[in-house]
């Protein structure tokens, strides 16, 4: 029976083992290479005796150390949880009260963060980083619990709560991710992969990078986000898919036409952005540089795969659709009036995640792969199978008894020329139950007429009741600890009542 490092591991293996695997900020790696110190990890974890299902964090700049880390713990029945290198000393507590860690791979350039919480110094070092541990005698022993697939990763999502939350994934599930994505994408050995969301997210550790590497793919690695790094990594390694989030598209545009620098040749085929709406104009930057458009993915932490795009059937993006399902993947949308087209929209497939973790019970109850996730998005699907996202189910604004997208508002103010960002929530009116209440990046000359020239400009893209009666113009929007923009922290900056 192989394993998961295994299955991770074959096809670069296979392909080519003295082949560079990843390039990163610590050097140029083989698939040779990266097995050796897969296997030597998880000795080397296996000897500090713990039980099974002992968690182990990782702390430090993005690079194939996450990796080797995940299939070494995955080897030794661990679980990985890496952690936001942008945390403070309070998420570290939440870290400690949530997952209730026993060893800790800590980057000296950030182990300040957990200085606080009673960690012992070990002797040892796994390549740049240092090794602690944590007493674990008042923590539960998870070893005997049985579950229907196997723990092997930890990621902490905010999602729209202010306190993380430990999302639990399976070597099956992540397995099953992996392969439905690479069949998706065609990727293979010949592919050259970069992308950049941080690792701490199962975008950029799992959805992408992992299944690059089970693809056979080689992979170039950046510690952090950045256009210069991007461009002094990527430059010459013949990048064949790119994949980011908005922001990376719309700062990578932006320094290329200041700059003139191209990190990507003719052999990119496919560029691919995921986790938020997209911005039409930076990507039509993009693909006028590049030579490709930009097609999306709808996932999320929880539910994966979801919705994406072929390259090979569907080159082009569809306007404003997210895609359609990707094989292997059961969708259902739930429009309980049965007049509605958008409903809630609900997953099931072999890549569920098994649950939020408890460091009591492991995990209550198991999720799996034959349960339907609700996704939390308002969602439409039309007879061509295209995916629409219409808005959040939570973040629905209710207005007089009208029911009101704050996505379908967003792309209407985003259309317009002087707007760069923009953030609408509902906040409550006497009136009305609740009002739209629009946060706006941008240039205006005149700050103080923004709502009328705002207004103006909706009155023929939105019904009356849609357009905003609140505005605020902001140097930027507050994002949470994952890069999403903070909805809770938008209605702070507006006033209670209205």
């Amino acid at each position: 029976m192989t394993s998961f490092a295994d299955d991770t591991l074959y096809m670069g293996l296979t392909t080519g083992p003295d082949r560079h695997a990843v390039a990163d900020t610590f050097g140029d790696w083989t698939w040779r290479e990266l097995h050796t110190q897969v296997l030597g990890v998880e000795t080397y974890l296996r000897g500090f005796g713990l039980p099974r299902r002992s968690r182990v964090v990782l702390l430090g700049p993005d690079s194939v150390w996450h990796h080797i880390l995940l299939l070494a713990c995955a080897r030794a029945e661990m679980i990985f949880v890496p952690v936001n290198n942008r945390y403070t000393a309070a998420d570290a507590d939440h870290v400690m009260r949530l997952i209730k860690p026993a060893v800790g791979v800590l980057h000296s350039d950030w182990s300040s963060i957990f200085a606080h919480t009673g960690y012992t110094r070990t002797e040892d070092g796994l390549g740049p980083f240092d090794v602690v541990t944590w007493d674990t005698s008042e923590t539960n022993d998870l070893s005997r619990v049985e579950t229907e697939r196997n723990p092997i990763l930890i990621t902490l999502t905010s999602g729209s709560t202010a306190a993380p939350k430990p999302v639990l994934y399976s070597s099956e599930g992540e397995t099953a991710v992996s392969r439905l994505h690479g069949s998706l994408w065609r990727l293979n050995s010949r592919d050259v992969l970069l992308a950049p969301p941080a690792f701490s997210w199962i975008y950029g550790l799992g959805t992408a990078n992992l299944t690059g590497l089970m693809s056979g793919s080689q992979a170039v690695m950046l510690e952090r986000f950045s256009p210069t790094v991007l461009c002094d990594r990527a430059e010459g390694r013949g990048v064949t898919v790119f994949m980011g989030v908005v922001t990376h598209f719309r700062m990578l545009v932006e320094y290329c036409e200041k700059t003139g620098r191209r990190p990507f040749g003719p052999e990119l085929r496919m560029a691919v952005s995921g986790g938020e709406r997209r911005d039409e104009v930076a990507f039509a930057k993009f693909e006028e540089m590049f030579g490709v458009p930009v097609l999306d993915l709808y996932a999320s932490s929880e539910g994966r795969p979801g919705f994406g795009y072929d390259p090979f059937t569907d080159p082009r993006p569809v306007s404003a659709s997210c895609g359609q399902v990707i094989p292997g993947v059961e969708v259902k949308v739930d429009t309980p009036s049965g007049e509605e087209l958008a409903g809630e929209l609900f997953l099931r497939s072999e890549g569920n995640y098994m649950g939020y973790f408890d460091p009591d019970t492991l995990v209550d109850p198991e999720v799996t792969p034959q349960d339907w996730l609700p996704m939390g998005d308002r969602f439409e699907i039309d007879d061509a199978g295209w995916g629409f996202v219409v808005g959040r189910s939570k973040e629905v604004i209710i207005r007089g008894g009208a029911n009101i997208s704050p996505v379908e508002v967003e792309a209407a103010i985003a259309d317009h020329p002087n707007v760069t960002g923009v953030a609408v929530v509902g906040i409550t009116s006497a009136s009305h139950g609740e009002s739209v209440a629009a946060a706006v990046v941008g240039d205006f000359a005149e700050p103080d007429e923004l709502d009328k020239v705002l207004t103006a400009y909706c009155e023929s893209r939105l019904a009356k009741f849609k357009i905003p009666t609140e505005w605020l113009v902001v140097d930027r929007l507050p994002r949470n600890s994952n890069d999403k923009v903070d909805k809770i922290a938008v209605k702070g900056l507006f006033s209670a009542t209205v």
